[in-house]
């Protein structure tokens, strides 16, 4: 267990996250502030990231528009839980699937941040 990533050694029980998690850590730097749609079931613990420095910002999907209110929130990345759906895009985000397909994650970012 020592041995392993951190992300390995979290989901041993959820291997299934293991893609997600990786993903996540690739395209979100350390230290930033994440929006968050998650379903009551979605594991939120991996978003705060190594060493527990980023800051999670939940978004409602009951507003208008989760994306402008991130964007005033100046949030650069969103994470959209499995089998949730993502807001309508706006001009300024893409959307990339985390993981594989069937997982059902997905990240919302502004362009500028794939660096």
């Amino acid at each position: 267990m020592w041995s392993l990533s951190r992300v390995d050694a979290q989901t041993v029980k959820r291997p299934v996250l293991a893609t997600v998690l990786h993903d996540i850590d690739r395209y979100i730097p350390a230290g930033k502030r994440v929006g968050t749609i998650l379903g009551e079931d979605d594991w939120d613990y991996p978003l705060y990231g190594a060493r527990l420095d980023r800051r999670l910002v939940p978004l409602s999907t009951i507003v208008a528009s989760p994306l402008s209110a991130a964007r005033l929130g100046q949030v650069h990345w969103v994470v959209v839980g499995s089998d949730l759906q993502p807001p309508p895009l706006e001009p300024e985000w893409i959307q990339v699937r985390l993981g594989l397909p069937q997982q059902g994650w997905t990240l919302l970012l502004r362009p500028e941040e794939l660096g």
